[in-house]
């Protein structure tokens, strides 16, 4: 019998944990992970998007953070003008979840850096999306391009600095190349040989 009740009690707990929103998490992630956001204003953070559709506070460093999207499974909150956040619960292999996060910094150019955890917030070892990586999926050469100019562009790119989104509808994440500061005429060049990626989660 005590076998019996253990194992509902198993069933119960692990349905409770895999019916975690994004909000649920949000509220229980580590210091650590944000400091300068503190439970108490996640909370209230989480209360006022629940109220508006969008939620802007200051924090205890006089940035101004805002809740821009929050869906069940997908988070996305700008935590001050050089960082954003972005949080999206996806499936492992066994049917769980698991909790991926995407931090952007602008400064200027943005590069953003990507980690996945348990749902209790146990750091995983798990290289996911970036694995493997061809920075060249990244750019395309246009057909009326030479080979040589196409060259040159690319080396203005390096170091190659990779932007990472995720997605609110699916589990699907799009890298991009950063932009480096330039001239106009540069630019116009440069933009014309970037293309995104799309990248699967599986």
């Amino acid at each position: 019998m005590k076998k019996y009740l253990f194992i509902i009690f198993s069933w119960m707990v692990a349905l409770q944990v895999s019916a975690q929103t994004v909000a649920e998490l949000f509220q229980s992630m580590p210091d650590a992970l944000i400091p300068s956001l503190h439970d108490v204003d996640r909370l209230q953070l989480v209360r006022q998007y629940a109220d508006a559709d969008r939620a802007k506070q200051t924090n205890i460093f006089g940035d101004t953070l805002s809740i821009d999207v929050m869906t069940d499974d997908f988070l996305s909150i700008q935590l001050n003008e050089a960082h954003r956040l972005q949080v999206k619960l996806l499936p492992d292999a066994e049917g769980r979840k698991l909790v991926c996060v995407v931090s952007t910094y602008y400064g200027p150019a943005a590069e953003s850096e990507v980690h996945y955890y348990s749902t209790r917030w146990e750091r995983l070892n798990i290289p996911g999306h970036m694995a493997h990586f061809d920075i060249n999926l990244l750019t395309q050469r246009p057909e009326d391009m030479e080979d040589t100019e196409f060259s040159e562009l690319k080396a203005l790119l390096d170091p190659f600095l990779i932007q990472l989104e995720l997605s609110t509808d699916n589990t699907d994440m799009t890298a991009t190349l950063s932009m480096p500061q330039t001239n106009k005429v540069e630019g116009d060049r440069l933009k014309s040989i970037l293309q995104s990626c799309r990248l699967a989660w599986e």
